[in-house]
């Protein structure tokens, strides 16, 4: 298995319900800038039934710390699904 090489850019896709995503790309890009986190390219779509948000936000991370940092705020985020 390699290891990540930091820093890294890559597209992060975040699914949420979408009764419990009320501020939506607020929340979420409020947690990039605490967590010091360059991103952009913002992508955004509703499931078929309206049951999810997704997001896709190309990001940079300069090092594992920081990556780990992210993972456990968007945990902390009501109605997520998953962030990958």
């Amino acid at each position: 298995m390699s290891e990540i090489e930091f820093p890294v850019t890559f597209d992060i896709k975040i699914i949420r319900i979408a009764a419990l995503d009320i501020k939506g790309k607020e929340e979420i890009s409020e947690i990039f800038n605490k967590c010091k986190i360059l991103h952009k390219n913002w992508r955004t779509k509703a499931s078929s039934k309206g049951t999810y948000n997704s997001y896709t936000i190309a990001v940079t991370i300069d090092n594992e710390n920081q990556m780990t940092l992210l993972y456990e705020r968007l945990k902390e985020l009501k109605g997520i699904k998953w962030a990958v």
